[in-house]
């Protein structure tokens, strides 16, 4: 019996077989998980402002602690990914959501410095790392082939969407109630998530499944793209608050600046995912063109100034962070049975990536300025550009097109 014979016999936690069509919980559950298990991420680096002057410490330790989150996601992926092939996706989404609400409510309660946070950063980091890996199986399983590109455009546009609340979360709630009050309604939301996902069926054990040979070098290959990119994206998403303040901006304007920015990605990833469901061809050398052109809202960003500093947030989000949704969706269609491990190899190049990334800015920012932090973004955004051309001339030669 083959893959998708199995997939087709699947009920219960797997839903709709892939051939029946397109099954909205699979997207909803998948996205959701993503967004409640980044907010810890997005709050802490959004909030950067207010934990610093309560905990005291600069930005080479917020690179510290987002470091710390994304860290621990890296060491977790693969033997995550793994896990989550094995015991299914509803199980893996259900226990990540409510590991990252324990770790938002234990940030709210108990951190009083960086030695208290960088825990529950850690914890929610490995939250995060199965929650992925999950979600990419689950769509790859859940979903017909011909709405997956949208699918995956939505699960992850669920990062820009954290990132959005995490910027109104600034001018609406740290700066009214407190920035511990944001964190307690992530947790409810994370619990919110698990409670909902917790009404499905329970999900059935599966053995673990090897990539198929042949692949490995292209997914090296993926695992480097991807691991540049997101060291930009997510120093990002980590700094554009504490920059625009430290350039001039007000606090609650810079939130919204991060609100309107994510709100790009999001945009751009849902238009890729609608885009790619529509071509027969390969997505890579669209994956690459946006991250070459994402580079120019880092140099924007590295120029400075109000307006400079709009545009290329709105570039660097929109272009240069904008690439997930389909990035992953064309990983996953490189083998749709092992979605699940293929995700968690190419994650372990972003999470290492995202987590030098804000150390390197962070360092950077703090010895000379935020603009050399910028230009480091802009050349780790080329190297990914390039990673990605190659495994697309190599899609391109091929038939069938195997990596």
């Amino acid at each position: 019996m083959g893959p998708g014979a199995r997939t087709a016999r699947r009920g219960g936690d797997e839903g709709v077989a892939a051939g029946r069509g397109p099954t909205v919980a699979a997207v909803a559950g998948a996205g959701a998980v993503n967004a409640v298990c980044l907010l810890p991420l997005f709050l802490t680096a959004a909030l950067a402002v207010q934990l610093r002057a309560e905990l005291g410490f600069g930005p080479a330790a917020l690179g510290v602690a987002v470091a710390t989150f994304l860290g621990a996601a890296a060491a977790a992926s693969v033997p995550l990914g793994r896990l989550a092939q094995r015991v299914g996706p509803g199980r893996g989404l259900r226990v990540a959501a409510a590991v990252s609400a324990v770790c938002t409510l234990g940030i709210a309660a108990t951190a009083g410095s960086l030695a208290t946070l960088l825990p529950w950063l850690a914890l929610a980091g490995t939250a995060l790392s199965l929650g992925e890996s999950s979600g990419n199986l689950s769509l790859a399983e859940r979903v017909r082939g011909e709405r997956l590109g949208l699918a995956f455009g939505f699960k992850q546009s669920a990062s820009p969407v954290a990132s959005l609340a995490a910027g109104l979360a600034v001018p609406f709630v740290a700066l009214t109630i407190g920035w511990r009050a944001a964190f307690v309604g992530a947790a409810g939301l994370a619990v919110l998530a698990a409670v909902l996902l917790a009404s499905g069926p329970p999900v059935a054990s599966r053995t673990a499944h090897r990539p198929s040979p042949g692949r490995g070098r292209g997914l090296l290959l993926l695992t480097i793209a991807g691991g540049s990119g997101f060291a930009a994206a997510t120093a990002l998403s980590t700094f554009i608050v504490d920059a625009a303040v430290t350039g001039g901006v007000p606090a609650g304007g810079a939130g919204l600046l991060l609100a309107v920015a994510s709100l790009a990605a999001v945009g751009a990833r849902l238009v890729l995912g609608a885009v790619a469901d529509r071509r027969s061809d390969r997505q890579f050398g669209v994956v690459a063109a946006m991250m070459a052109l994402g580079t120019v809202g880092y140099v924007l960003l590295a120029v400075g100034g109000t307006p400079l500093t709009v545009a290329g947030a709105l570039v660097a989000y929109g272009l240069g962070y904008g690439w997930s949704g389909l990035f992953f969706f064309s990983v996953a269609r490189l083998d749709p049975v092992g979605a699940g491990s293929a995700s968690g190899v190419v994650l372990t190049g972003g999470f290492l990536g995202s987590l030098l990334g804000p150390l390197v800015v962070g360092g950077l920012a703090e010895r000379w300025s935020y603009s050399a932090g910028w230009i480091a973004c802009a050349c780790a955004m080329v190297l990914a550009a390039f990673a990605t051309l190659v495994v697309h001339r190599r899609q391109t030669r091929r038939v069938p097109a195997a990596l």
